[in-house]
C-alpha cells in the first residue's frame, strides 16, 4: 500500500544518475533530503495509525503500534520503481494493516485465536493521513530538493 507522488520515474532515475555521476556527496546529500521530507509524511501515518478507533479495547494496541512499526521510507532509483515511497509491510502485520486501512468495520481473531473473533473499526492511514495541504508541502518541498541540487550542479559546472 504505498502512498505515491507520481512523477516521471524514468526522469526521476536520469536525474539521481547524473547527478551520483557528478557528485557522490551531492547526490547523497540529495537523497537524505527526500528521505528526511519522506519521513514527515510517513510519520502523520504512523500518528493517525496510533490512535484508537471508536470504541475500541485497550489491548488491541500492539497491532496498530506494529503497523506504525512497520511504516517505511524507501528512495528507489531502480529500472523498475523509481521515487520517493512510503509502506508497511512485514508478517506480522499485512492481512490486519490492510483490514484497518479500510474505513468499515472488519471482523479478526482475538490475539490469533481462531475461536473469539471481535469486529473493530478500520482506521484508514494511507491516503487520508497525508492530506491535500500536507501532500502539497511534501511535493514542493521534493521539488525544491531537486531544484537546489541542480542548482548546485549547475554552479560548479566549468
Amino acid at each position: 500500500m504505498p502512498v505515491e507522488f507520481r512523477i516521471d520515474a524514468s526522469a526521476f532515475r536520469k536525474f539521481n544518475q547524473d547527478l551520483k555521476e557528478f557528485d557522490p556527496a551531492l547526490s547523497r546529500s540529495y537523497r537524505k533530503r527526500l528521505k528526511s521530507i519522506g519521513d514527515k509524511g510517513a510519520e502523520e501515518m504512523r500518528k493517525t495509525v496510533r490512535l484508537a478507533p471508536f470504541g475500541d479495547r485497550p489491548g488491541t494496541r500492539g497491532s496498530r503500534g506494529r503497523i506504525a512499526k512497520n511504516t517505511k521510507v524507501g528512495i528507489s532509483t531502480g529500472s523498475r520503481s523509481a521515487g520517493v515511497k512510503i509502506t508497511t509491510r512485514g508478517a506480522p502485520t499485512e492481512g490486519f494493516a490492510a483490514a484497518y486501512n479500510i474505513k468499515k468495520p472488519f471482523r479478526h481473531p482475538v490475539f490469533g485465536n481462531r475461536n473469539v473473533w471481535v469486529e473493530q473499526q478500520g482506521r484508514p492511514y494511507f491516503g487520508t493521513s497525508i492530506t491535500k495541504v500536507l501532500r502539497a508541502r511534501l511535493q514542493k518541498e521534493m521539488s525544491d530538493a531537486a531544484d537546489d541540487a541542480f542548482r548546485a550542479m549547475k554552479a560548479t559546472k566549468i
